[in-house]
This record gives C-alpha cells, sequence and structure tokens, in this order.
C-alpha cells in the first residue's frame, strides 16, 4: 500500500514489533517513505488472516491514513478481514505511519491483560 503524507517526514523507515502473545503471531511492521511524500508499508506475520488483509489492501485506502475518518476506514477494513477485534497489528500500522510522518515520536506501547484477584484475610 502506498499513500501520500504532508509534514515532516522520515528518509528512513520505521520499524514497528508487534507481540499480541494471546494468538501467538508476532508481526514486523516496516513503513518505508518512496519519495514525494509517498510510503510503503509492509507487514511480515505468521498469520494468515493479516497476510491476506494486507495483500488485498487498495493503495487508495491509505490516501487519508493519519485522518480520522480514513483511520476509520482502515479499521474497519481490519475488523471485517481479521479473526479477532483486539489484533494490535492495525494499530501497529497506524503508529508506524505516524511516526514515519513525524506526527509522533518513536515509543513503546503495552496493553497487558492481568486478573485480579480478591484479596483474603
Amino acid at each position: 500500500m502506498t499513500t501520500a503524507v504532508k509534514g515532516r517526514e522520515s528518509t528512513e523507515g520505521v520499524r514497528v514489533r508487534v507481540e499480541p502473545e494471546a494468538c501467538g503471531f508476532a508481526a514486523v511492521v516496516r513503513v518505508r517513505p518512496t519519495g514525494e511524500g509517498r510510503f510503503r508499508v509492509s507487514v511480515e506475520s505468521g498469520c494468515d488472516s493479516v497476510n491476506h488483509w494486507i495483500d488485498a489492501l487498495e493503495p487508495e485506502e491509505t490516501l487519508a491514513l493519519l485522518r480520522p475518518a480514513g483511520a476509520a476506514r482502515f479499521l474497519a477494513g481490519a475488523l471485517k478481514a481479521l479473526p479477532h477485534v483486539t489484533c494490535p497489528v492495525p494499530l501497529g500500522i497506524l503508529r508506524a505511519v505516524e511516526v514515519l510522518a513525524g506526527a509522533a515520536l518513536p515509543s513503546v506501547a503495552v496493553i497487558r491483560t492481568e486478573s485480579e484477584h480478591s484479596k483474603t484475610t
């Protein structure tokens, strides 16, 4: 997929590692500039659903990826294609695009599910 981004763009690519532990399919998201304010997204994953979704994406679906309406369409497509609504790969892609575009700094994001145990006295 290729799209245009205006603003402070990185001349190097951005790599995001997504580790969703529950399914065991880690993914590596790469976003690289291709020139003229455009970039290419690739994802390496052991998940067939993620791979099929990425292969089916059309470039025009990502033209406004950093705007709410474009992100909403992108995430709606992910929800239709992926078996788990909480798959973190789509957010990993959005985060990588933000960093490449200069809209965010690289950082670590963690979503950890923990059970709450009641205290016994």
